[in-house]
């Protein structure tokens, strides 16, 4: 597993760079961008846009580290800022899993360049598992949570969503809730009667079985 150092010293070398450079083009687009808004767009892809189960688009703990970079920059409130497209925010959001999983491996990498032995270099992968396990999942969310954040982050706009376009984002969300308890109790019935006529089918099998069984019985008897 470790014998070509090479190999991982190059590995490394090569990620770091790619890793450093998501990490500039990331900063960059924060630094043109108006926070606030840009904060707005990120938390609507997270809520509206990923599978609660699989959260694969833009986690929480991605979204924890663009607010930490954040709160690091000086803006100016008086800065023009660049307008946010979607093809920005496609750049951010591939830059985010460049840097993250660049970050997860060169977390290892670099914890074992130049270590000869193998006890050592086993321990210090385990070391970097718990970093990578802990310093990156801990920033996820359940969905109730993220839903909370969304409502306290537009409820200031409820005039304005209410006047232009005659709903607040509390409503939407009731909406989308309630689209998805309807969905859920029509497949919960459509299951249940798929159990039921499983359960029939079975009966006439085991019956037709079972005559079969006697006649195929009844017919090596009288052989």
């Amino acid at each position: 597993m470790y014998e070509n150092n090479n190999i991982i010293n190059e590995i490394h070398e090569d990620l770091f760079k790619e890793t450093e450079e998501s990490y500039d083009i990331i900063m960059n687009i924060l630094k043109k961008h108006h926070p606030l808004e840009l904060i707005e767009y990120l938390s609507i892809i997270s809520y509206f846009f990923n599978n609660i189960k699989n959260n694969n688009i833009l986690t929480a703990a991605q979204i924890e580290f663009i607010c930490g970079i954040i709160l690091s920059i000086q803006y100016d409130e008086e800065s023009n800022y660049d307008e946010i497209s979607p093809e920005v925010i496609q750049i951010l959001l591939d830059n985010l899993v460049k840097f993250f999983f660049g970050f997860g491996f060169t977390n290892f990498s670099r914890k074992m360049l130049n270590i000869n032995d193998d006890e050592e270099k086993e321990k210090q992968f385990l070391i970097a598992s718990l970093a990578n396990e802990f310093g990156i999942v801990r920033g996820d969310a359940q969905a109730f949570q993220l839903k909370e954040q969304a409502l306290d982050l537009f409820k200031e706009f409820d005039e304005w969503m209410i006047k232009y376009e005659g709903f607040t984002v509390s409503d939407a969300i009731k909406f989308i809730d309630l689209i998805f308890k309807r969905y859920g109790k029509l497949l919960f019935n459509y299951i249940n009667k798929l159990l039921k006529k499983s359960e029939e089918f079975a009966e006439i099998i085991y019956e037709e079985v079972s005559k079969l069984n006697i006649k195929n019985l009844k017919t090596s008897e009288s052989l």
